[in-house]
C-alpha cells in the first residue's frame, strides 16, 4: 500500500463526506481518485477522438448522409 498525505483541511471535508456516507475515508477517497482517473482517460479518449475528426475529410453533413445510407443498406440487407 502506498501512503499519501493529504492537507488537513481536505481530509476534514473528506471524512465529513464519509460519515454522512457511512463510508470510510479511506475508501471514499480510493473512490473519488478511482473516478477522477477514469474522468481523465474519457476525456483523453474525447479529446483524441475531437482530433480525429477533424482531420476528416468528409463534413459532418456528409458523414450524417453515409451514415443514413449505411444503415438503409443494413436493414434491407
Amino acid at each position: 500500500m502506498v501512503e499519501v498525505s493529504i492537507q488537513e483541511n481536505t481530509w476534514q471535508g473528506l471524512v465529513q463526506v464519509a460519515r454522512r456516507r457511512r463510508k470510510k475515508p479511506a475508501d471514499l477517497a480510493d473512490e473519488a481518485l478511482r473516478e477522477f482517473l477514469q474522468r481523465q482517460a474519457d476525456e483523453e479518449l474525447l479529446e483524441k477522438s475531437s482530433r480525429a475528426a477533424q482531420k476528416t475529410s468528409f463534413h459532418i453533413r456528409d458523414t450524417e448522409e453515409i451514415i443514413r445510407q449505411h444503415r438503409k443498406r443494413k436493414k434491407t440487407a
